[in-house]
């Protein structure tokens, strides 16, 4: 072969491999995010989970460089919303919140025809945010001054205390039922539409105590309309000087956590978690953010997305087995 020929079959080889290339690094995905987040919210706009939501969703915006939109897409229970999460694409730019309800309890309140996600096999768990306590409040002209009055009277008159709830199969209900299932006390289960409802119940005397979230019940409480026994947290909760003990200190073991999770679709790719799941961990250190969680009855509580899976799982499995105890039924 002469060397023109050599040479020309050189040529032609590196111009080949130049023009070759050009596809390959037009094909490279913009590094993420590169464009705005949908963050998902399964309850109306104004409520407790979608102000927690425009908290966190605001800070992430600013941290990530990018618009964070958030969606309320509400209905059966908060599911509407997990079902949409769980039907995107797993790109990083659909998230959205998961609560304790919506990944632990209604999973076993509704038909698999209502309800179009596994909790386990459906959601790449990105981080944990918060925690929210109860408090067991009762009408202020109700005989009991302390929660262990009211146990001890509704082991001596089964079915006759009379107690209010969201609904069936809300977290309210269940909360009640895991102290019956603890205590061995039975009480009357009076179900309402929604806990707003449930409370003016309460307040109205047509019941005599209730489980609702610390947030929700404060205001009540320091007007004086509802009274206090004790609060499903860890810690002691100050109220006007007066201290709501945990109830755990009356009822050994007694745990109820209304958390919350920040969750993307299955096979969400791990460095796109993990950048998440950072920046969230960062925001929940910034003692504007704390503050302003706290004043909505919120609690920061930080977790991995290992460490959320694993609540996911435990409360799962608890929810299940004190439903089927229970026999709630979605109303």
């Amino acid at each position: 072969m002469s060397k023109v020929m050599l040479r020309r079959q050189v040529i032609a080889g590196v111009l080949a491999l130049s023009f070759g290339a050009i596809p390959q690094v037009q094909a490279q995905e913009a590094p993420w995010p590169s464009k705005p987040i949908k963050f998902i919210v399964s309850f109306p706009a104004g409520g407790p989970t979608d102000v927690l939501s425009r908290l966190i969703a605001v800070p992430l915006s600013k941290a990530l460089g990018q618009p964070i939109v958030v969606e309320n897409v509400s209905g059966v229970g908060g599911s509407l919303g997990l079902t949409t999460i769980a039907k995107a694409q797993p790109d990083g730019y659909t998230i959205g919140l998961g609560q304790m309800s919506s990944l632990t309890i209604n999973p076993h309140l509704y038909p698999a025809s209502s309800l179009k996600y596994d909790p386990l096999k459906d959601f790449t768990p990105v981080a944990q945010l918060v925690n929210a306590s109860n408090l067991l409040v009762v009408n202020p002209k109700a005989p009991y001054k302390s929660l262990a009055e009211l146990i001890k009277d509704g082991i001596a008159k089964p079915g006759v205390i009379a107690y209010a709830s969201g609904g069936s199969g809300t977290g309210s209900h269940l909360a009640t039922e895991l102290l019956s299932s603890m205590t061995g006390a039975k009480f009357l289960h009076v179900p309402y539409k929604g806990n707003a409802a449930a409370t003016i119940g309460v307040i109205g005397g047509d019941v005599t105590f209730m489980f609702s979230l610390a947030g929700d019940a404060i205001p009540q409480v320091k007007d004086g309309r509802i009274r206090a026994l004790a609060t499903t947290g860890r810690k002691a909760l100050e109220i006007d000087g007066v201290s709501i003990r945990p109830l755990s200190e009356t009822v050994s073991g007694y745990e109820l956590d209304n958390w919350a999770v920040v969750v993307a679709p299955a096979k969400l790719p791990r460095n796109i978690t993990n950048r998440l799941s950072d920046e969230i961990s960062k925001i929940l250190r910034d003692p504007e953010v704390v503050e302003q969680l706290t004043k909505q009855g919120w609690d920061t509580a930080y977790g991995t997305p290992e460490q959320a899976s694993q609540i996911i799982r435990r409360d799962l499995s608890r929810w299940g087995a004190i439903i089927k105890a229970s026999g709630a039924k979605v109303d």
